[in-house]
């Protein structure tokens, strides 16, 4: 009778396992890939015959097309976008991207904001300057990607910083200091490299200038008028702001005051600290950097690695 019992209590369990087996084999399988917008392109002119584009990222149209496509699924896996389409027109299912390529001798890339388009879609429009179209630069088309798909934030330099760390993050990945990272020097310590650089630059000469862009770095507005190296400083800044707020409050916090926050008072709000705060936290982390190279160092190895890159 007891052994009777036991048996069954033990059969009992054998048949919950396997029911168990079974709904766990049976829930991945019913799982399906993140849903996609149908992808249609239109482009302003062939700029394959009328610029030599084979020693770029986008040798030829089949390309272009390729890594839109792989780029729009990287970005949104990355960032945790969930049918962002939908937000800008609920009734879209396809996504016109158009393509313009301007004279290889301008510098400047651009997008315009992903905005509704006919019934069932959301279109923009990539501009992409000849000197992103140099060989290892397609991260710069994630970039652009980026723009288009997020949208405009409260702070253009948190927009400007976010698109960077993808841009860093998608694609070729030769942005920050690139022969510096084929010898495995991490983000921080490039960027302690340039910041030094820069700041004592700055400081010795107009430091005035390091004032206005670090204290523009997270700022509430739009429409920064920096140009030149100016701008590129303002660029990295911001990226490096971005990724020291992720470091600390990870990256889905820092997503989600860039997708609800409505002004500065969004980083107490949902950081806990001001913008002055975090910015003072942001200095004193990268001034604590320890430098392992200097930046006649770091110039003679990008150099070198050029010299062999080309």
């Amino acid at each position: 009778m007891n052994k009777s019992i036991g048996i069954g209590k033990y059969l009992k369990k054998i048949v919950l396992c396997v029911l168990i087996l079974v709904m766990v084999l049976l829930g991945g399988c019913g799982q399906k890939e993140a849903v996609q917008p149908e992808l249609l392109f239109q482009y302003k002119g062939n700029y394959w015959e009328i610029y030599d584009l084979s020693e770029s990222a986008i040798p030829d149209r089949e390309k272009f097309e390729q890594l839109t496509e792989e780029y729009i699924k990287d970005i949104q896996e990355l960032l945790g976008l969930d049918q962002w389409w939908k937000e800008i027109n609920p009734d879209a299912d396809t996504l016109v991207v158009t393509l313009m390529i301007t004279n290889p001798e301008g510098k400047k890339s651009r997008a315009e904001y992903c905005t509704k388009g006919l019934k069932n879609e959301v279109e923009t429009t990539i501009v992409l300057g000849g000197f992103f179209l140099k060989p290892g630069y397609d991260g710069f088309l994630a970039h652009e990607l980026t723009h288009a798909m997020v949208g405009p934030f409260f702070s253009q330099s948190l927009e400007e910083g976010l698109c960077l760390f993808v841009q860093d993050s998608v694609g070729v990945k030769k942005i920050f200091y690139p022969g510096m990272r084929d010898k495995g020097v991490e983000y921080w310590q490039c960027f302690k490299i340039y910041y030094e650089h820069t700041k004592e630059a700055w400081e010795s000469s107009a430091g005035e200038v390091y004032a206005n862009v670090t204290d523009s770095i997270g700022k509430e507005g739009r429409g920064y008028d920096f140009s030149g190296q100016t701008r590129t400083v303002w660029q990295w800044y911001s990226e490096s702001f971005v990724r020291y707020l992720m470091d600390q409050y990870g990256k889905e916090k820092v997503l989600e005051l860039m997708d609800v926050g409505e002004n500065e008072a969004s980083y107490e709000q949902i950081l806990g600290k001001t913008l002055e705060e975090l910015r003072a936290d942001w200095i004193l982390y990268v001034e604590s950097i320890e430098q392992e190279y200097t930046w006649e160092e770091a110039d003679a190895i990008e150099e070198e690695y050029f010299k062999i890159d080309t």
